[in-house]
């Protein structure tokens, strides 16, 4: 709720944005030069901290803005961007009275981070963030289409597939920036491509991938987590499904809840034609 402050002759106004990775981890950053408390959560000073004109509107439309500085945070390293621990991340981004924080606050936009950049040629230069309205999800809406393979992912509610027993906690060590071999090695490690994985220890800890080959008793990821030969870390596998009928059908007997279309004609039905 809006504070009187907000209303009143004078006020001492600063900008406040409370970021949300999908990890859980909470983060919150102020135009203020100094340390304010917002229900529960310190908001650091953000030097440089400006955000571009906020525009809301009341069609179906998704909003966005610009904001420069608020990803200059030491807890905001460049190696955390790139290695996309705030990809989906959420944001809140309101005024309060600096002086009053407990007052109420004046929400301005919430959302979701988008967009990236660097400024500047070289490596010292500011982030600027691009903040979309909650609306850019009915713009990426999946859209119904007929498809040959499932569109769900082994064990979700749509699947239904109960992970229990089909995940392992191994030990890797990189021979590679996307490369991993566990010790000892997996056995049938064929069941794990397409599998998601996740990093549990290191500085890479709670970074998620994707199986994406396996050969031998090697694992291919889907994006490079910039490991260097000999890193050690520990890892969790679920196993992984090709999203094909016969798979669904035979390996996970889960062929009722199969999320496709395998025995629709597919386009070369239509060039057919009969003898005779």
């Amino acid at each position: 709720m809006t504070g009187r402050w907000f209303r009143d002759g004078v006020a001492t106004i600063c900008l406040c944005c409370r970021l949300m990775r999908q990890d859980g981890v909470a983060l919150g950053l102020t135009s203020h030069d100094r340390r304010i408390t917002v229900d529960g959560l310190v908001f650091e000073p953000a030097a440089g901290m400006a955000p571009s004109a906020i525009c809301c509107s009341a069609s179906f439309e998704a909003d966005s803005m610009a904001v420069e500085g608020f990803l200059d945070s030491a807890r905001i390293t460049e190696a955390d961007l790139r290695a996309g621990r705030w990809n989906g991340a959420t944001f809140e981004l309101f005024a309060c009275d600096w002086q009053r924080p407990e007052a109420g606050v004046q929400m301005l936009m919430r959302g979701l981070i988008g967009d990236v950049r660097r400024l500047g040629l070289d490596g010292d230069g500011s982030f600027t963030a691009e903040l979309l309205s909650p609306l850019v999800r009915l713009a990426r809406a999946r859209r119904l289409a007929v498809s040959p393979t499932c569109r769900a992912e082994l064990g979700d509610a749509v699947c239904g597939v109960d992970m229990a027993g089909r995940t392992r906690d191994v030990r890797a060590v990189a021979v590679g920036a996307d490369v991993l071999e566990p010790v000892p090695a997996l056995d049938s490690p064929e069941r794990f491509l397409h599998g998601r994985l996740r990093v549990l220890t290191g500085p890479l800890a709670g970074l998620d991938g994707r199986v994406a080959a396996v050969e031998g008793p090697r694992v291919f990821v889907s994006a490079p987590f910039r490991l260097a030969d000999g890193d050690a870390l520990r890892l969790r596998l679920w196993e992984g499904c090709d999203k094909t009928f016969a798979t669904c059908r035979e390996r996970f007997g889960n062929a009722a809840a199969f999320d496709g279309e395998p025995h629709l004609p597919g386009n070369d039905a239509l060039v057919r034609y009969g003898v005779g």
